[in-house]
């Protein structure tokens, strides 16, 4: 079963703990590959909650189980068509080492 108690701040970029996500909107999650050294994810965030994520509030999500084992990378695209992903505000890229 996949974990569901692991959030990330995607305003300070960290990652949190959660015990309770009864009733929270689950958001669709998708591994895209693999190299030397990490493995990367995209979270797909529908064009509606955009402005809603954008702002700090949290997000939901799945990740599925898949026996790698290296690091993962995760973005979060709030716009499929026009390529608009959350910047992480640590170091200004688009991607979160979990």
């Amino acid at each position: 079963m996949a974990r569901q108690d692991i959030e990330i701040d995607t305003e300070y970029g960290e990652l949190e703990t959660t015990d309770n996500i009864v009733g929270k909107e689950v958001f669709e999650f998708a591994i895209l590959n693999q190299d030397d050294n990490f493995c990367y994810g995209e979270f797909m965030i529908p064009t509606s909650s955009r402005l809603r994520v954008k702002r700090g509030f949290e997000i939901h999500s799945l990740i599925p189980y898949e026996p790698i084992a290296k690091p993962l990378r995760v973005r979060f695209c709030v716009d499929i068509e026009l390529q608009e992903y959350i910047l992480n505000p640590t170091n200004n890229s688009q991607w979160y080492d979990v």
